[in-house]
């Protein structure tokens, strides 16, 4: 081991030193080549549009990790939100009579796709009598307010339906199955 060491030490300081004239010239023609090589790449690479490229590696890199999947999901987010964008231009801009039209076919729309995900969440896509009864019943007890001001907000988990002329957003009970009220401890005693 010390002996192969001696040598590329021995080697390297004749290098250095000149004493291997043939090698020291060998290696002098190699830097020299390798560096104008490399101020010609440098040159090519200089003319390269860096910021095109960075953003299509960015992009491929992006498909790669997150899946091909969420780029058509951008462009959907993307059209939903200047659709959004153009409805509330339009309410804005629009007078009394355009405003309750656009809020009565948003409440419909809202009550329309509501209904849609309560038959697909209580019984999937067939609708039975029994079922229905338990939707009408659902429907009487449980009233809550559903708010999403942007479409990629995540969705509530349990069956509801909004009521845009309520400002609360608890479940309120039919006056006959309303619990009673319980007194807290500190008043019982």
């Amino acid at each position: 081991m010390l002996d192969s060491m001696n040598v590329h030490v021995r080697v390297a300081r004749r290098i250095v030193t000149w004493d291997d004239r043939l090698l020291s010239f060998q290696i002098t023609i190699g830097l020299a080549v390798s560096a104008a090589l490399l101020a010609v790449v440098g040159r090519l690479l200089e003319s390269l549009p860096w910021g095109r490229l960075f953003e299509l590696f960015f992009r491929l890199l992006g498909v790669f990790v997150f899946g091909p999947h969420m780029w058509l999901i951008g462009r959907h987010v993307r059209e939903r939100w200047a659709e959004f964008v153009a409805k509330s231009e339009v309410y804005r801009t629009g007078d009394a009579d355009v405003r309750q039209a656009m809020e009565q076919t948003h409440e419909r729309e809202c009550d329309e796709f509501l209904t849609e995900r309560i038959q697909k969440e209580i019984h999937g896509s067939h609708a039975e009598p029994e079922v229905l009864e338990l939707q009408a019943e659902m429907e009487r007890k449980y009233w809550t307010v559903m708010l999403r001001p942007r479409p990629t907000e995540p969705q509530l988990r349990f069956i509801h339906r909004p009521d845009p002329k309520r400002s609360y957003a608890y479940p309120t009970y039919a006056a006959e199955d309303r619990p009673a009220l319980q007194p807290s401890g500190e008043l019982a005693a």
